[in-house]
């Protein structure tokens, strides 16, 4: 398993960074005409809605055919042994089924991105993005119970959850298109990623106990009450692929807008196994600083105007 350090935000808090900026931003210079030039350095913070291909998903069903599977946990004898007093199993228990349409649960990613507007509809970027994601679905087995035996099969469910985290790194160009209204400018982004996936937790549950899927051992059997070796296992790696965005820019004032855009990105997500190319959707309000030299200079600066 390996140990997270930086933690993402709550969603809730994530949420309120935009609305929170954006009422205060409105009620001082709702009025404020745009820059006209459009040019310059731009900086922006992302918060959305990530919806992950479930292919990927199925690197954490348990099956014989991944990296980690549920024979590891069921065929390691000491395991066995304590699963079955888990149970109250009074011969043996079995698997009876996995998992195989596992899904990722829909959550929030988060980053910020670096912009440079070399004319004034073009511009390339630079963008960083984040997400934790986690599935989980049940597997089955069936248990011979104690003290008596059934007539049918004693058939238990049981939770099997993946967690990993994503860092995308985003390089693209822009194309905005001018309106009648300079308070609107609808855009379209397209570029290459590269993602970097790193495989957080992979864990099966048995009544209150849970059992890691990932052999930190290596060819040792584990063996209660023992000092083994154990090792880091870093499960993931970088995947690449391409994306296309559509947004549009709503100014605040000319220095602040807030730009809702629809991702998607084509790339492969590199797990054994899996490393495929697959779409995934990123739904992202986006608040951005337009023009920040000149934001700079007026309110930090004190001083003249560009």
């Amino acid at each position: 398993m390996i140990n997270d350090r930086y933690p993402l935000l709550s969603m809730r808090r994530l949420y309120h960074i935009p609305i929170t900026l954006l009422l205060l931003l409105a009620g001082v210079s709702a009025r404020s005409q745009i820059d006209s030039t459009n040019l310059g350095w731009k900086i922006g913070l992302n918060a959305g809605y990530y919806i992950a291909s479930r292919h990927t998903a199925g690197f954490y069903s348990g099956h014989d055919h991944n990296e980690n599977t549920i024979s590891f946990v069921f065929n390691n004898k000491y395991h066995f042994q304590e699963i079955m007093g888990l149970l109250h199993a009074s011969d043996t228990f079995r698997l009876e089924g996995l998992p195989e349409r596992m899904r990722y649960t829909p959550t929030m990613m988060v980053g910020f991105l670096f912009r440079n507007n070399f004319s004034e509809d073009k511009a390339w970027f630079i963008q960083f993005n984040q997400v934790r994601l986690r599935t989980s679905d049940f597997y089955t087995i069936e248990v011979d119970p104690k003290p008596n035996i059934a007539i049918f099969p004693d058939l238990r469910s049981f939770s099997i959850i993946g967690e990993e985290n994503r860092y995308h790194i985003d390089l693209g160009y822009s194309q905005e298109f001018a309106l009648r209204s300079p308070m609107y400018r609808p855009f379209i982004d397209a570029g290459i990623t590269f993602t970097n996936t790193r495989v957080r937790s992979h864990k099966i549950r048995i009544e209150e106990k849970q059992y890691s899927l990932i052999n930190v051992y290596g060819s040792q059997n584990y063996v209660p009450n023992t000092d083994l070796q154990t090792f880091e296992v870093i499960q993931g790696g970088v995947g690449f692929g391409g994306f296309f965005n559509l947004g549009m820019k709503f100014y605040v004032n000319e220095y602040f807008s807030l730009d809702p855009v629809v991702h998607l990105y084509v790339n492969t997500i590199n797990l054994e196994g899996y490393n495929h190319l697959r779409p995934h959707l990123f739904f992202n309000i986006r608040l951005m600083v337009n023009n920040l030299f000149l934001f700079n200079q007026r309110h930090m600066g004190g001083g003249s105007q560009l």
